[in-house]
């Protein structure tokens, strides 16, 4: 992995911890003996040195991450995590969508779902903390790749990443717009 790579896995990983998925049908509350289940994860660190994004590259930038996750559903949820963090760590947008292709940047633009908050398109994470996305409604097989797109306005006074070699980072300065395709990216 280039450390490029490794730079931008740490970045999204400060915010993305982790999918969950349920079985078709189910509901934001899962109806007695039905559960939210983990589909995608990573063990959270705080990166050092060479393995941190620069402070200039997180300034009014979209990141897109892509996940592939082992289980399918028709609803699913985003965990973002600050857990390392020492400041409030704020998300500006997001968007999940599935990638047209594995390990893809690019979406299927009818598939773009935002991601909300207790129904705000925007939210702040306190430092040492998690936040689990509102349901989306997205059909999505297992074994399926989901880019996860993230917009944010500043750097976070202290990254919380990962470093994995499931993980394709790809990122761009411009605001939040799920844009389906990233032009010169893989």
């Amino acid at each position: 992995m280039s450390r490029q790579s490794i730079l931008a896995a740490s970045l999204l990983c400060a915010a993305l911890a982790g999918c969950v998925s349920t079985p078709s049908g189910a509901a934001s509350d899962p109806p007695a003996g039905a559960h939210w289940v983990a589909s995608w994860g990573s063990a959270q660190l705080v990166p050092e040195g060479q393995n941190e994004l620069p402070a200039a590259q997180w300034r009014d930038a979209s990141l897109r991450q892509v996940v592939r996750v082992s289980l399918g559903g028709s609803r699913l949820r985003v965990r973002l995590s600050n857990a390392f963090g020492t400041a409030p760590l704020m998300i500006d947008a997001g968007s999940v969508a599935l990638a047209t292709a594995p390990g893809k940047a690019d979406v299927d633009a009818a598939s773009v779902r935002p991601l909300r908050f207790g129904g705000a398109a925007a939210v702040t994470i306190p430092a040492g903390a998690e936040y689990v996305s509102d349901p989306v409604e997205l059909a999505h097989e297992a074994g399926a790749d989901l880019a996860i797109s993230l917009h944010f306005t500043d750097a976070p006074a202290r990254q919380t990443g990962a470093v994995s070699l499931s993980i394709f980072p790809y990122s761009w300065p411009a605001p939040h717009k799920s844009r389906p395709r990233l032009s010169g990216r893989p």
